[in-house]
């Protein structure tokens, strides 16, 4: 019986609300009875409950019309068969070679100029093909489409030598230039759009022009364009094409290539006129995107209400996806219906099952939306008292973690380093999109690792924090406009957005936030949850001590059953700067000068062998200069430095061995006691008056208390029946506590001080990556729950009832 493929472009939209899935299903494929039961289970996969008794009541259903139609499309079949004379012994048959290019290596994974790779990557999933085979200087794969055989190929040898393998594969397979197929990104198309072309030229490509160069200069083969854009504004070409792809165009990707992977079923069954037909049609396209617009729509306004019920009637919303299904149905029906080996097939499904196959798209839609509202692409923010953490909830880590500072150049300054930087950078595109502007008051504002690491006169480098709390709410709408537009490039108005915020954060300051927020970015929802609250979520218990160290301070949590307890919060401003400083002023009571880089310049006089000359700025702030300093000695301190097994003791280490360090300007530093003493600040604060430099600290030094003092006094605020618990659930979070031995000596003490009864338990993760982000990953894992999603604060509840609403919504 011959093979019927439903035209997949339409079965497997991908929409940005993930209604449809991705994965190519094949509808009417070897034989109507197997086939039609198989899309049923595929719209209604991975649901429970009543989705999955639809989707067997349904395909049973299905399954015994299917039954009457198979018997009589094989009679027509046996019929036609003994009719028809013999055919004449085939031709020898060439395979097709089809072609992505694309440049190797994990840098270059995702970025714009290798569409043409992941192209061939989503041909190679949908028809089974595997291409782990490395042939002809390419990862090669063998398949069969139909009964037309392939050869998939993504070229090794970087883009501009791709001719090379293209080259050895005709050559070897005597494969007709008619037959090979070469995928590649197009600036000149929009994004998203296909054209395919039986010839051409190059055009300014340098994958393409090594091809026609290894073909002796012959233009004669089809190749697939898939359009990337321009660039934006004046951003380089080069930058712009190894730019990886943001969330919304990674879906807008996944639509084009379904797309593509039909364009290429039809080029290689039915010809390359029928192919560009389909892939050049524009009207047909824009219908198609008109569809998915309507389902995003749609899925929007039922993910972000906050007062769902579970029994409402939604045949409102059931005629609604009707009218949006069924013209993609129609269009499908008369783009494949007009002739070809798919009419006749397609034209009897059309009449007969159309109307079921729509019913069971429709319900599915509604079960995935409003059964499963965990797909909101929320985003969570951690603004710490170091560094600032954005990301996408649901992932493992934040894609944006940058210094929570901000460098600031007052007045004229500001005007005049505008035009020298422009002039300095005009060739770099980190200086163009990574600091952000403020024209608020008379100062000009820098943010992110990029424009902080470049050095300008007059430029004072600002934190937003005091005391952990937001002080200056400027410079934090500066960070949170850099974290979305600038690194995460997403518009807020269509993000909901969970905040990170202190336990000791007052009322004013939430609202405040709130106010910003949906004032400012329009966001569609908002909630704010406590550090330590996250935390616990990170490790998946509700109740524990949250031991937070952070660069700003040490904050110790209690949180019971998702809540803090407020009254037993205990904080100290003993932090990972403070112990950076601790070690800078240390090291320079030794003599030992720490140049940061902007301040020195190496030169070759043998080969080898390096002269440091240093570099005169006088217009450099003290602040900069200070900002500069604490990056290398934070990274001595992150490498080297260890808490001690025992409390520090001037004789006891006065004969450690030494460990060496090599700074930015060749000077090798070798580091003794100072690597124990240090850390050892964190139990025992008075050990910083004894280091030079340090007197500034004198009037703070006296209040603050060692980690295990301030432990145990948290505890003892807490109700005696959770005492034992909390003990025996002491989380260590914050970059800081990655400190070696912390975990050890903290609980070593713990064990000596407390209660005989209490069986302490000191929690934490051996990845530092996960204690560093422990906050955020929390916050990632509460947004991306479904139970979660009706506990947003929602933009009409902010009209409706005013910011102080963030209280009753976020206790």
């Amino acid at each position: 019986m011959k093979a019927v493929a439903f035209p997949s472009k339409i079965a497997n939209l991908s929409f940005p609300s993930g209604l449809f899935f991705r994965s190519p299903a094949k509808f009417l494929s070897r034989g109507l009875s197997s086939s039609l039961s198989s899309p049923c289970r595929k719209l209604t996969r991975g649901r429970k409950g009543v989705g999955s008794l639809m989707s067997q009541s349904l395909s049973s259903s299905i399954s015994s019309l299917s039954t009457s139609f198979s018997s009589q499309r094989e009679s027509e079949l046996l019929e036609a068969q003994l009719s028809s004379p013999k055919p004449k012994s085939p031709p020898p048959q060439f395979p097709w070679l089809i072609v992505g290019l694309g440049n190797p290596g994990k840098k270059y994974q995702g970025t714009r100029h290798n569409v043409g790779f992941e192209m061939v990557d989503a041909l190679a999933d949908a028809e089974g093909i595997s291409m782990n085979t490395v042939n002809f200087k390419a990862l090669f794969g063998k398949g069969v489409i139909g009964n037309q055989p392939i050869l998939l190929a993504k070229p090794q040898t970087f883009m501009n030598l791709s001719g090379e393998s293209v080259g050895q594969i005709v050559s070897f397979y005597k494969i007709p230039l008619k037959q090979v197929l070469v995928v590649y990104d197009d600036l000149d198309l929009p994004f998203g759009k296909l054209r395919l072309l039986p010839k051409g030229g190059h055009g300014g490509h340098n994958g393409m022009r090594s091809i026609i160069d290894r073909l002796k200069g012959s233009r004669d083969f089809p190749r697939l364009r898939i359009g990337i854009g321009r660039p934006p504004g004046k951003m380089d070409t080069a930058n712009f094409v190894l730019r990886q792809f943001n969330r919304q165009e990674q879906g807008e990707l996944d639509y084009t290539f379904q797309t593509g992977i039909e364009a290429i079923r039809i080029l290689l069954l039915e010809g390359i006129n029928k192919s560009a037909t389909f892939v050049n049609t524009q009207k047909s396209m824009e219908q198609l995107s008109s569809s998915v617009k309507g389902f995003e729509s749609l899925s929007r306004q039922i993910e972000l209400t906050n007062q769902i019920d579970p029994f409402r009637d939604y045949r409102e919303l059931s005629n609604e996806l009707r009218r949006i299904i069924c013209p993609s149905f129609s269009l499908a029906a008369a783009m494949y219906g007009g002739g070809g080996f798919l009419s006749k097939p397609l034209n009897c499904f059309t009449v007969r099952i159309f109307p079921l196959l729509v019913d069971i798209l429709v319900q599915s839609l509604i079960f995935s939306v409003v059964g499963f509202t965990d797909e909101v692409s929320a985003i969570v923010v951690d603004l710490g008292s170091h560094t600032c953490k954005a990301g996408y909830a649901g992932e493992d880590a934040p894609k944006a973690v940058f210094p929570s500072v901000v460098g600031a150049v007052d007045g004229v300054e500001a005007m005049d380093m505008d035009v020298d930087s422009t002039k300095t950078n005009s060739n770099s595109d980190d200086s163009k999109t990574n600091f952000v502007e403020s024209g608020k008051g008379k100062r000009k504002l820098y943010v992110g690792s990029q424009a902080l690491n470049y050095r300008r006169d007059h430029m004072e480098v600002l934190s937003p924090m005091k005391d952990g709390i937001v002080s200056d709410w400027d410079l934090v709408d500066n960070i949170w406009e850099h974290a979305f537009r600038s690194c995460l490039m997403i518009d807020p108005k269509e993000h909901p957005m969970l905040l990170a915020e202190p336990p000791l954060n007052s009322q004013q300051q939430r609202e405040k936030a709130a106010e910003l927020m949906f004032e400012k970015y329009k966001v569609p929802a908002l909630f704010m949850a406590k550090n330590p609250v996250l935390t616990s979520f990170a490790t998946g218990r509700a109740t524990s001590l949250v031991v937070d160290c952070g660069g700003g301070s040490t904050t110790i949590a209690p949180v019971h059953d998702g809540y803090v307890l407020q009254k037993a919060v205990v904080s100290s401003p003993i932090g990972g700067e403070f112990l950076t400083d601790c070690l800078l002023k240390s090291l320079e009571s030794k003599g030992i000068k720490i140049r940061p880089r902007y301040s020195f310049k190496r030169k070759e006089i043998r080969a080898g062998e390096f002269q440091v000359e240093d570099v005169h700025l006088p217009d450099t702030m003290e602040s900069y200069k200070l900002f500069c300093q604490r990056m290398i000695v934070g990274d001595i301190k992150d490498s080297i430095c260890r808490v001690p097994d025992t409390p520090y003791d001037d004789k006891s280490y006065s004969n450690i061995p030494t460990t060496s360090y090599e700074l930015p300007d060749g000077q090798t530093l070798e580091i003794g006691a100072d690597r124990f003493k240090v850390p050892d600040v964190m139990f025992n604060p008075s050990i910083a008056q004894t280091i030079p430099g340090m007197e500034k600290c004198a009037d703070m030094i006296p209040s603050a208390r060692g980690l295990p003092h301030m432990v145990m006094e948290s505890i003892n605020k807490c109700d005696v029946d959770i005492r034992r618990e909390l003990y025996s659930s002491i989380l260590l979070a914050g970059g800081t506590s990655s400190m070696q031995q912390l975990k050890e000596r903290l609980e070593k003490d713990l064990i000596e001080e407390s209660p005989h009864s209490a069986r302490v338990k000191v929690l934490a993760s051996g990845n530092t990556t996960e204690r560093r982000f422990s906050v955020w990953i929390g916050g990632s894992i509460l947004a991306s729950l479904g139970s979660f999603q009706q506990m947003w604060f929602s933009k009409s509840e902010y009209e409706e009832h005013g910011a102080s609403y963030i209280q009753r919504k976020c206790p």
